[in-house]
C-alpha cells in the first residue's frame, strides 16, 4: 500500500478502521484500569509504611488517608466493570459466534466468583448508595508477630445494605467484623487480567486480516 493509498484508506471509514478502532479502545479502557489499580496498591503501600501516623497519632492524616482510600477503590472499581462493559459491547455489533460464546462464558465465571460478586456489591453500594465505613487499623501486634497497618471495611456496617445477590452475600457472611479489602482487589485485578488477555487474543485472531490491514496504513505515518 502506497502512502498516498494509505491515507485515502485511513481517511474514509472502512471495516478495518471500525474493527482497529474497537479494539483501541479496549487497550485504552485496559490503561485506565492498570492505572487505577497502581494507584490504590501505591496507597495501600504507603499508608503500611506511614509510622509517622501512628508515632503521634496524627489523626487528621489518617482521614485524609481514608479520603483517598475511597476515592481511589471507586475509581478502580469503575473502571474494572467499565472493561467488563466494553468487552461484552465488542460481540454485540459482530456478527461472529465464537467470539460471543467466549465472552459469556468468561462473564459467567466472574459472575460466579464470590469474591468479584463482592467486589460488585461494593460498587453499586458507593455508586448507588454511599461509601462503607473504613476502618484505618494501624501498627500491633499478635503473637509475637506484627500487624501491619491496613484499610479494613466494617462487615456490621455492610450488612445493613440490601443490595447484595445471594453469592456476594453468603460470602460476606463468612468474613471477619473487619475485612481488609487489599487481597480482594489483588484477587479481582488478576482476574480481570486474565478475562482481558485471553478475549484481546481472540479478538486480534478472529480479526487479524481486517486489524492488520489498517496498521499497514498507519504504519506510512
Amino acid at each position: 500500500m502506497e502512502k498516498r493509498e494509505a491515507f485515502i484508506f485511513i481517511a474514509q471509514p472502512s471495516r478495518e478502521k471500525e474493527l482497529w478502532s474497537k479494539r483501541n479502545k479496549l487497550e485504552v479502557s485496559k490503561y485506565n484500569i492498570d492505572e487505577s489499580f497502581k494507584e490504590l496498591i501505591s496507597l495501600f503501600k504507603g499508608y503500611k509504611k506511614d509510622i509517622t501516623i501512628w508515632k503521634d497519632y496524627d489523626r487528621n492524616k489518617i482521614e485524609t488517608y481514608i479520603k483517598k482510600f475511597n476515592r481511589l477503590i471507586y475509581n478502580y472499581i469503575s473502571a474494572s466493570y467499565s472493561i467488563l462493559g466494553h468487552l461484552e459491547n465488542f460481540y454485540k455489533n459482530e456478527d461472529n459466534l465464537e467470539l460471543k460464546k467466549l465472552i459469556n462464558k468468561e462473564k459467567r465465571k466472574l459472575e460466579e466468583d464470590k469474591k468479584i460478586s463482592f467486589i460488585k456489591g461494593i460498587r453499586n453500594l458507593i455508586q448507588h448508595h454511599r461509601f462503607p465505613l473504613t476502618i484505618a487499623n494501624g501498627f500491633g501486634f499478635k503473637n509475637k508477630r506484627i500487624i501491619y497497618p491496613k484499610f479494613c471495611l466494617n462487615k456490621k456496617d455492610l450488612m445493613l445494605f440490601n443490595g447484595w445477590n445471594e453469592i456476594a452475600k453468603n460470602y460476606l457472611k463468612k468474613l471477619p467484623k473487619e475485612i481488609n479489602l487489599e487481597p480482594i482487589i489483588r484477587y479481582q485485578n488478576e482476574k480481570i487480567n486474565n478475562l482481558y488477555n485471553i478475549i484481546y487474543k481472540k479478538i486480534t485472531k478472529i480479526f487479524c486480516k481486517e486489524i492488520s490491514t489498517y496498521e499497514e496504513a498507519l504504519r506510512h505515518f
